[in-house]
């Protein structure tokens, strides 16, 4: 494919995986001066428009960036990419050369932290049975692959040495040579110091009511059904930041609730074959998940 100089900037873009620490990866990049990051962390623009049958819709990803970038390197991340077929036919196709981010995290862990987000809009969070939630819903499951086919595909379709493959529990015990890797991966200072850099990733965290978060969440995607009205909308929200300030005022941290070695068992075999399919791809031992128990 030709190179098209009038395409929209972008070098790196984070594709995967969801409930990783990819939040936390964000705001390592964008807090560098050296990298421009999207305004908001999640565009998943390249999932939502064919553009191989609609190349000029690509215009529009500038209007995800600020625009004094400046020569400063561009990126987004948007986890879900990683599970979308669009996504990835519209990158092979516009950004052959492009960098990608992909963040792993044990899939006990991930399992757990994805019970538990999708009850926050359910219920009290810090109430919630755990144990009880996570057996009915796995146990007696077949083995479960959250990782390698995804991964695969898209190690297929670009060079491996197009990616940077990060473990988050590495990123937990040792932050700032992962931290330098990353930086170095993208060809920016790799001695800068993110203040982010101590700050837990994925701290858990549900709201004060949670039917009030769910009834904010559905209005918003009713509201960008409608681009007049949600472009109305943001010229009166956006300078007073209410969305902000009311999704602030009703979210609380808390501590999560306890899981039990039987329960992280049950998760730790569902997927103990998809670590080990992912150990060969990726020609990397990940004891750090099998012997975490």
């Amino acid at each position: 494919m030709q190179e098209d100089t009038k395409k929209p900037q972008l070098d790196f873009v984070g594709i995967g995986f969801t409930k990783c620490g990819s939040t936390w990866i964000y705001k390592l990049l964008e807090e560098h001066p050296e990298i421009c990051m999207s305004k908001t962390k999640e565009t998943n623009f390249f999932a939502n428009y064919d553009l191989v049958a609609e190349p000029r819709k690509l215009k529009y990803f500038e209007e995800f960036f600020p625009r004094d970038c400046g020569d400063r390197i561009k990126g987004e991340f948007s986890p879900m990419y990683i599970a979308r077929d669009i996504a990835l036919k519209n990158l092979v196709e516009h950004y052959p050369k492009v960098k990608f981010l992909v963040i792993l995290r044990n899939p006990v862990e991930k399992r757990i932290s994805e019970v538990m987000y999708n009850y926050r809009l359910k219920s009290d969070v810090e109430k919630l049975d755990l144990d009880r939630v996570i057996q009915e819903r796995f146990r007696d499951k077949p083995e479960q692959k959250t990782y390698s086919p995804r991964l695969a595909e898209w190690l297929q379709a670009f060079p491996s040495e197009n990616f940077h493959i990060m473990i988050l529990e590495e990123f937990a015990r040792d932050p700032y040579n992962k931290i330098s890797e990353l930086y170095d991966f993208l060809g920016v200072d790799n001695s800068f110091r993110p203040q982010v850099a101590e700050q837990k990733a994925n701290t858990a965290h549900g709201f004060r009511h949670p039917k009030l978060q769910k009834r904010l969440r559905n209005a918003h995607k009713r509201v960008k059904r409608h681009p007049r009205l949600a472009k109305a909308l943001k010229s009166v929200s956006r300078p007073l930041k209410l969305k902000q300030r009311i999704m602030a005022w009703n979210k609380k941290q808390f501590r999560r609730p306890q899981v039990s070695t039987e329960t992280k068992r049950i998760l730790l075999d569902l997927h103990r074959k998809d670590i080990e399919e992912l150990e060969k791809l990726l020609n990397k031992d990940l004891s750090i998940w099998k012997n975490s128990l």
